[in-house]
């Protein structure tokens, strides 16, 4: 776990411009309200959802994100969204919540990829910091995802320029070879054979 001095902070100033989200994921009414309110309070976007196959049937955002996810609800746990979110490839951040935690569940989710496992009751900063963390977390691997397609890009247009710019050198040589051997015909010499 993140010491204080590694945590970045639990809000933005006002009139930032960090488009973010934290997705709440419980089937307590109380608790998502409770929550909701918070992290808003914060700064802080947030949309809620009672249940785990709510959220995989729902349409989420391409932005920084993370996930505040329950262990336990009804239906699919919060073990199974984690899982089933990875295996649709959508690697958001998730803070764990539980009221039963125990060592090998929070084994699991920590192997699985979770910023946090939090056993309620928690103290607010509590979760404020891990969702500092894991948005901060989200945001990094987002821009390290986008310099790789940058340079993916940027290494492309050079291979295309240097396999365009090797046709048009062969072209040069093969016609400079031509006007040499011309060159030399027309003087009296014996044409040399191009080497490529």
């Amino acid at each position: 776990m993140a010491t204080a001095a590694d945590r970045p902070p639990t809000s933005h100033p006002s009139g930032s411009s960090d488009s973010s989200l934290v997705f709440i994921v419980d089937d307590d009414l109380s608790l998502r309200d409770a929550l909701s309110s918070l992290l808003r309070s914060v700064g802080h976007k947030v949309e809620v959802f009672s249940s785990a196959s709510d959220m995989l049937q729902s349409k989420l955002p391409d932005l920084v994100s993370s996930i505040v996810l329950d262990v336990r609800m009804p239906g699919l746990s919060g073990l199974d969204l984690q899982t089933g979110l990875a295996d649709a490839g959508i690697r958001i951040p998730v803070i764990f919540m539980t009221g039963y935690g125990d060592i090998p569940m929070s084994v699991r989710a920590m192997k699985a990829g979770a910023i946090d496992f939090l056993t309620k009751p928690f103290r607010d900063q509590e979760i404020l910091d891990a969702v500092a963390l894991a948005l901060d977390r989200d945001r990094k691997r987002r821009d390290e995802e986008r310099a790789v397609a940058d340079l993916k890009v940027s290494f492309e247009s050079l291979t295309r320029r240097a396999a365009s710019d090797g046709a048009d050198y062969r072209w040069a040589h093969e016609q400079a070879g031509c006007w040499q051997n011309r060159n030399q015909r027309d003087h009296g010499q014996k044409p040399t054979v191009a080497t490529s």
